[in-house]
């Protein structure tokens, strides 16, 4: 809710996630970029036509799952990314532009040990953007940010979020 908190503060934010949940979307956070796709939608894995949960649970509960209705292929799967698998396409592209472009990037509770998401810090340090780590443990990248917070980030979150409600001027009344 914190990170939705942020946003309501009139802070443009990215919320780049490798959860495959929804919870952000659920907890009001409207930009959203999921690396490992979701569980609220699916697809056909022949045609690509996108499916809602619903119409996905609908087809697989078939001992031969319903066929795609563009298609006919009989061979779907929910809208995360499986082993082996690319990122959805575009995916990784809009988050460097976003973490090249911020203010601040604040990464929360990443082990920060899979690729391409443990590449973001660096990313953008490089384009000169200050970096926030926040985690329960310590992170063999941490050198590469500005602040480490460790401990827990429901508590750690909404501490930040009303440091930054703080410095953030009220809208002028009329």
């Amino acid at each position: 809710r914190a990170l939705a908190d942020l946003e309501s503060l009139g802070k443009e934010v990215l919320i780049v996630t490798q959860n495959i949940d929804s919870l952000h979307q659920a907890a009001g956070s409207t930009t959203v970029i999921e690396l490992h796709g979701g569980v609220a939608s699916g697809g056909c894995v022949d045609c690509g036509l996108e499916i809602t949960q619903t119409e996905l649970q609908d087809m697989l509960k078939y001992v031969v799952p319903r066929a795609c209705k563009t298609c006919s292929s009989r061979r779907v799967k929910p809208g995360v990314v499986l082993f082996g698998e690319d990122l959805p396409t575009g995916a990784f592209e809009k988050v460097r532009e976003f973490v090249t472009s911020s203010q601040c990037l604040l990464m929360v509770g990443s082990s920060l040990k899979v690729a391409p998401a443990n590449t973001i810090p660096s990313m953008a340090k490089k384009a000169g953007v200050p970096v926030i780590f926040v985690n329960k443990e310590k992170t063999k990248l941490d050198h590469v940010a500005d602040v480490v917070l460790t401990g827990c980030a429901a508590q750690l979150l909404p501490q930040l979020v009303e440091g930054v409600r703080s410095l953030t001027p009220a809208p002028a009344s009329l």
